[in-house]
């Protein structure tokens, strides 16, 4: 038996019997599809709580809310002030003459070269990384890295019981939908 075959049981013959797919990437990743676990560490660290990557569970919380956003005028015109900011009449007209300079070194070492400084949008899940997350009680706002330990746990618990109740009306709504659909 090869543990990269999932096996389904066959409740007639009372055996399992190998699916009729293959899975290439392991036992591990078909248990994450199923469900994603979130551990809240003892010694959890506030950076862990405030990585807002896709992959951690306020990523998760803020990527599944900003869909719309990266859709709207308010991001596109956020797109268009970047390339303005750092295309040729912004950032680059600072770095011409440093872009020419850098050409000819190269052009003296391996033949006629330019060189040109490119400042691409970043990603809407890059930007986002970036945030933080503040806290206010009694009308004075902390950043939560800022708050006790007891604090950062029941933010993070909050943040994880938020996404199992979205995960859930999404899966329920999913499944509505499918079973619609047939």
């Amino acid at each position: 038996m090869n543990i990269k075959t999932v096996r389904l049981w066959n409740e007639q013959t009372k055996e399992d019997v190998p699916a009729q797919f293959e899975n290439p990437v392991g036992v591990a990743n078909v248990a994450t599809a199923l469900f994603n676990p979130q551990f809240i560490y003892a010694d959890l660290h506030n950076e862990d709580l405030q990585d807002f990557g896709t992959t951690k569970i306020t990523g998760k919380l803020i990527s599944s809310l900003t869909n719309d956003f990266i859709e709207s005028q308010e991001f596109k015109a956020l797109k268009d002030a970047h390339n303005a900011t750092f295309g040729k009449d912004g950032v680059n007209k600072y770095l011409g003459s440093t872009e020419e300079e850098l050409g000819n070194r190269l052009s003296e070492q391996f033949g006629s070269s330019k060189v040109h400084f490119k400042f691409n949008f970043p990603a809407a899940t890059d930007l986002f990384k970036k945030g933080t997350i503040d806290i206010e009680e009694n009308g004075l706002r902390t950043d939560a890295s800022n708050k006790g330990n007891g604090m950062q746990r029941a933010l993070a618990l909050a943040i994880i019981q938020l996404v199992a109740e979205r995960t859930s009306k999404r899966q329920a709504t999913f499944t509505r939908n499918a079973v619609f659909d047939r």
